[in-house]
């Protein structure tokens, strides 16, 4: 049934945009009584944050693929992530990202969150570990992988904000990746095992935001 929910809930974004999203719209999208969605979700904030973690964790799947394709060398890899999520927040509707904050500011404290902010520093901390020249102990790698997600993450929705064109978007995200990676020490360098590659050409097709406006 949470399936059906949260499906639910992406044909009424898709109707009725954000402003009009509401717990009982979703449930007569999903085919279920309001009373059987708060058993699930008790309120329109946690139901959009079960959207949201479910979109991240699409997306980890197809920024893993980046992460440890050794085609790429280390820099190519740091920027189709960063390209992909710059891209994808920049994507989101302006109305839609209010939403998701407000949701996302409502449970950062929460086991869910917690745990999907670990997954990905994990998959980040061993991509840096094989990647940054000579030895560093764990907690420096977790650090640098914290630094990693944090900027991307933060600096990504700055941007968002802006209303840019694509290209301006991959210029901003061109710039953190080599602020990231001159930080890190790793190389700055576009060329893969086999040639000179545009980290762009590398992407992955995109996954599906579940909350796009």
């Amino acid at each position: 049934m949470n399936d059906d929910i949260l499906n639910g809930a992406i044909r009424v974004l898709t109707a009725y945009g954000p402003i009009k999203f509401t717990t009982t719209r979703v449930a007569q999208a999903a085919g279920i009584s309001v009373g059987s969605l708060y058993q699930y979700y008790s309120n329109k904030e946690s139901l959009l944050f079960a959207l949201h973690q479910r979109e991240m964790r699409q997306e980890w799947v197809a920024i893993e693929k980046m992460l440890t394709d050794s085609r790429l060398t280390p820099y190519a890899r740091v920027a189709a992530m960063t390209e992909m999520f710059f891209q994808g927040e920049s994507e989101e509707s302006p109305s839609l990202r209010g939403l998701v904050e407000d949701a996302q500011a409502h449970f950062r404290d929460s086991r869910e969150y917690r745990q999907l902010r670990r997954e990905a520093d994990s998959r980040i901390g061993s991509m840096l570990a094989a990647a940054i020249p000579g030895t560093r102990t764990e907690s420096e790698l977790e650090f640098l992988a914290d630094v990693f997600s944090t900027v991307i993450e933060n600096v990504g929705k700055a941007v968002a904000l802006r209303s840019l064109t694509r290209e301006e978007v991959s210029r901003w995200s061109r710039a953190v990746t080599d602020m990231l990676c001159g930080y890190a020490g790793i190389a700055v360098t576009t060329a893969t095992s086999t040639g000179p590659a545009d980290p762009a050409t590398a992407l992955p097709a995109r996954a599906v935001r579940a909350v796009r406006g």
